[in-house]
Formats: C-alpha cells, sequence, structure tokens
C-alpha cells in the first residue's frame, strides 16, 4: 500500500514538474524585438533604410518523457526616401512532448504608412494568425487606422490611432487541436484604437507601451477585446540587448469556450543592425 502510494505521488510531482517547466519554456520563447522607434530623426535615414532583427531559441529535456520548444521572431522596417514606412514583424513557437504537441501558434503582421513622419498619418495593415493549443485554425486581419502623433520628443513618443478591420476567424468547437467537434467560423467588422508610448530611459533603456482596444460594430457592440503589450529593451552595445516583455488578452466575447483572460511574460536576447 505505502509502495503504491509512494509511486503515486512521484508521478504526481513528475507532472507538475513538467508542466512548470513547459509554463517556463513558452514564455522564455515569447519576447519581441523593438526594432521600430518613432522618435527616429529624419536626417538619420539613408534613402532606402531597412533596419531587422531577429530571435532564435530552443530546448530540449529527456527523463522519462521528452519535451522540446523552438521559437523564432522577427522584425523588419524599410524607409523609403524618408518618406513611407513599411513594417513587417512574425513570431512561431512550437512546443511539446514526446506524447505530442501542446503549443503551435504563430502570426506575421504588415503594416504600410505612407508619409509616415506627419503628425497625421494614415496605415494600413493585414495580419494571419494561428493557435492549435487554444483551437484557432486561423484569424485574418485586414484595416486601416488614422494615426496621431499626440507627442514626439527626443525621447518620449505618445500615438493615438483609430480605424476598421474586417476580422475573420475559424475555430476547433472544443477549443483545443481535436478536430471531432467541428470547426466554427465568425467574421465582424471592427473597430481598431490603439495607445502607444515609447520612452527613452537614458542611453541604454527603451520602454514600449502599446494597448489595442477592438469593438465590433453589430448589434454585440458591448463585447470587446483588449490586448495590453509591455516591452523593456536593455541595450549592451549596437547589435545585442536584453528583451523583458509582457503580453496579455482579455476578450469578452470569445467565439469557443475558451479562457476570456490570458497572458504571458518573458525574457530573451535579441540581435539587430537597427543602431549601425
Amino acid at each position: 500500500m505505502h509502495t503504491i502510494k509512494y509511486i503515486r505521488i512521484i508521478g504526481a510531482l513528475r507532472n507538475w514538474m513538467v508542466s512548470c517547466w513547459l509554463l517556463l519554456a513558452a514564455t522564455m520563447n515569447a519576447q519581441v524585438l523593438n526594432i521600430e522607434d518613432p522618435t527616429t530623426p529624419l536626417d538619420s535615414l539613408a534613402k532606402n533604410d531597412f533596419k531587422w532583427g531577429i530571435g532564435l531559441s530552443g530546448n530540449l529535456s529527456r527523463q522519462s518523457i521528452v519535451v522540446y520548444d523552438y521559437g523564432i521572431i522577427a522584425e523588419a522596417v524599410y524607409h523609403r526616401n524618408d518618406k513611407h514606412q513599411v513594417l513587417l514583424n512574425g513570431k512561431y513557437l512550437n512546443t511539446g512532448t514526446s506524447d505530442g504537441v501542446l503549443i503551435n501558434s504563430g502570426y506575421y503582421y504588415v503594416r504600410f504608412t505612407p508619409h509616415f513622419h506627419r503628425r497625421l498619418a494614415t496605415q494600413f495593415f493585414l495580419q494571419q494568425q494561428i493557435d492549435a493549443g487554444r483551437g484557432l485554425v486561423m484569424r485574418n486581419l485586414a484595416g486601416a487606422n488614422l494615426r496621431f502623433d499626440a507627442y514626439r520628443g527626443d525621447n518620449f513618443c505618445l500615438q493615438l490611432s483609430t480605424g476598421a478591420m474586417q476580422e475573420e476567424e475559424r475555430w476547433n468547437s472544443s477549443g483545443s487541436p481535436d478536430v471531432t467537434l467541428g470547426t466554427v467560423s465568425r467574421s465582424m467588422l471592427k473597430s481598431n484604437n490603439v495607445l502607444r508610448m515609447t520612452s527613452n530611459i537614458g542611453k541604454h533603456v527603451e520602454l514600449s507601451f502599446i494597448n489595442f482596444f477592438q469593438m465590433p460594430f453589430s448589434a454585440d457592440r458591448f463585447s470587446f477585446r483588449w490586448a495590453a503589450q509591455l516591452n523593456v529593451s536593455v541595450k549592451f552595445n549596437s547589435w545585442l540587448s536584453l528583451q523583458l516583455n509582457y503580453q496579455s488578452m482579455y476578450d469578452t466575447n470569445p467565439v469557443v469556450n475558451i479562457p476570456a483572460y490570458y497572458y504571458t511574460s518573458s525574457t530573451g536576447v535579441g540581435f539587430s543592425n537597427r543602431d549601425n
């Protein structure tokens, strides 16, 4: 009897340790690179200015089971003739064990801003996203915003944006990778509102805080999605930095039965040519 009890305790402890390791691995690979800097002066840009950053990560552990994860994040900004800006960023993360995949998520985002250094500028954007672990088969966004630079200084910038986007979603009804219950789709026209603050703290620390607030234009106008992102970048030199990141999302009306709120926090290392 005592032997069976001890075996159960050891098994439960092992499962708890694996779960904690997976949570840590997932959050350690969600870092964001801060390549776009709204305080960049025009006279510092080349005629065809291109900045990029990339991060790669991976872990592998084997005891009673194999636990692995790998991820890639990338961001690039292109400025054409000191007038127009194209931003591209993306992320992919895969985490699992020898028994199967637990997290399989990623996205890419493209944004075009004509005359980006004007105080009032139009932005056009596209995004595609998957998150198989939560049952998201695909989410496609396309829209336009009007961005207003409320304040732009050498060390601080405050931006406000508002506009509209078309959102297409398809989810597994199970809210998981299980497809046996079928899928459910939703298409909505939503308002898209953004508050962004960036600050340089001394020569080596950058702070970025972004809030997204989205609401449908339909009769269900009291439902909303709120996403917040806090990034801290500590520069070691012109190409290497420490990245600290916190991301959260709250959705009052998810398509399927999943938790309305979730978050990730992360620590990572970034490589870029932004200051070169």
